[in-house]
């Protein structure tokens, strides 16, 4: 599930926040992962992931 992007500064410093509307609350998320993705708006991951962590 997309839940932003963001674009780096000169030093590599980026951040995106995403709030979870209440329909996303109850789904058994298992994974966060940020990729580098080659266009906005996709559906689904097309790009390499640079960072993940299981929750």
């Amino acid at each position: 599930m997309p839940t932003g992007a963001f674009v780096t500064d000169d030093k590599g410093n980026g951040a995106v926040i995403y709030t979870l509307d209440s329909d996303e609350v109850d789904v058994d998320w298992d994974t966060v992962a940020v990729t580098k993705e080659p266009n906005r708006g996709n559906e689904t991951p097309q790009g390499e992931i640079v960072l993940s962590a299981s929750l």
